[in-house]
């Protein structure tokens, strides 16, 4: 607000200063000044001045509107409070706004927290050591390891009063690092940093960008090992294609190799988990930890690789089973989020015809649709999104599902890596 009265205070000195200029030769006639050189030299004052006037008012008229346009697309693009205001990492009372995974409900903690108590990773240290020196700092790990916890309670512990700019999308990106280097303190927070490479995405340039800023500016990124992995391959495609995952890898060999956060609890941080055992969702994750991640299974991991397998039992959920298979092989041929939902369900057929078509009796495609996108215990569903804007599989299951062969479409994809990004899409789910 105070920048607009302040931007309408120029506009209207401006306006008045052009307004007395041109007014100067009739004041000097007005007081007699009868000397046709004063009133010729004063009427060319005044029109020139009148022109300059014009000139300067819609030149900051031009550069008003272009810096409203990347506030409301910053705004629109990341993370905001109440009235629009982008927080401080304090401010960010729920991790979750952040990415971080829902845990289970199994039974809630006393003290009503809708996550489960931090437990101290090994790493981190090193890590609050890298975000107070500041520069580009890479968590690496597999899904549901808790690279986005540790990041948001390393984030908090070492500069909670930096301004948090975390885009939403790909689109955003560009509008948010103008954002960040016109802050003073910022942490620019990129979870799953692989949604914000490619075309039109995050470049080296925009990351150096940032890090020569104001202040002390942090670049704070989540990576899955998986798509880390699949940055070092080779590039394939066309020209463009290339291109753009040259840039992906520039961006990457910024950060160096980046700090691992391993899914399995060492020793000591299992230690650590049995000091907070009072809080029953880690009592449970405990009693299973040999068998799985300690967050791998607060995220519900293991429970929807259950029951995406079991829907394929005849007469039970194999067409939404397929949904999911759809997506799973999508994002592994290198599609990202959001897929359409009219891909999806033009892929599903022949998955369904792969397992056994109608002797699996499959349900009717809203029941499919239901029963994928429904949350597993009221956290994480299969399947997110909504028919409009778009779906993403829960990225547990791209990593830890067994490599099925992709069908259709999909392994077309995979054969002919140039069609990468969302035109292909569109263009498949249009038919």
């Amino acid at each position: 607000m105070v920048v607009r009265v302040e931007r309408r205070g120029w506009v209207v000195f401006a306006a008045v200063a052009a307004a007395a200029v041109v007014a100067v030769p009739a004041g000097l006639k007005a007081a007699g000044v009868a000397n046709p050189w004063w009133l010729v030299g004063a009427g060319v004052v005044a029109a020139v001045a009148a022109v300059f006037a014009k000139v300067w008012l819609d030149r900051y008229g031009r550069m008003v509107t272009r810096r409203d346009e990347r506030d409301l697309s910053v705004l629109d693009g990341c993370l905001v409070i109440g009235r629009g205001r982008l927080p401080t990492v304090r401010q960010i009372s729920d991790p979750r706004w952040l990415g971080v995974h829902p845990a289970n409900r199994l039974a809630d903690a006393e003290n009503g927290s809708v996550l489960p108590a931090y437990v101290p990773r090994d790493v981190d240290e090193e890590l609050h050591g890298l975000i107070a020196r500041g520069g580009f700092v890479l968590l690496v790990g597999d899904s549901t390891a808790g690279k986005t916890r540790t990041a948001y309670e390393a984030v908090m512990a070492t500069v909670p009063d930096h301004v948090a700019i975390a885009p939403k999308n790909r689109q955003a990106v560009a509008a948010a690092v103008d954002r960040a280097v016109r802050a003073t303190n910022c942490v620019l927070w990129l979870n799953d940093l692989e949604h914000y490479l490619g075309a039109d995405g995050l470049t080296r340039d925009m990351v150096a960008k940032v890090l020569s800023g104001q202040g002390h500016p942090v670049v704070v990124a989540t990576i899955r090992s998986a798509e880390l992995s699949r940055f070092t391959e080779e590039a394939a495609g066309d020209d463009q294609s290339r291109q753009n995952f040259r840039e992906a890898r520039a961006v990457l060999e910024l950060a160096g190799e980046g700090i691992r956060v391993e899914r399995r609890f060492s020793s000591p941080e299992r230690d650590r988990a049995q000091d907070r055992a009072w809080d029953p969702r880690i009592a449970d994750a405990l009693e299973h930890s040999g068998d799985y991640g300690l967050a791998e299974y607060l995220a519900a991991g293991p429970e929807l690789l259950t029951d995406w397998r079991n829907g394929w039992e005849p007469g039970t959920h194999p067409r939404g089973a397929a949904l999911v298979a759809a997506a799973v092989d999508c994002r592994r041929a290198g599609l990202q989020p959001p897929l359409p939902a009219r891909l999806l369900d033009e892929l599903v057929e022949d998955y369904l015809a792969r397992r056994g078509g109608a002797r699996l009796r499959p349900e009717s495609v809203e029941q499919a649709w239901e029963w994928a996108t429904r949350p597993r215990r009221a956290t994480t569903a299969l399947l997110d999104g909504a028919v409009k804007a778009g779906f993403d599989v829960f990225d547990y299951l791209v990593d830890v599902s067994p490599q099925a062969a992709c069908s259709g479409q999909a392994a077309d994809r995979q054969r002919h890596p140039q069609h990468q990004g969302v035109p292909w899409v569109v263009g498949v789910a249009a038919g």
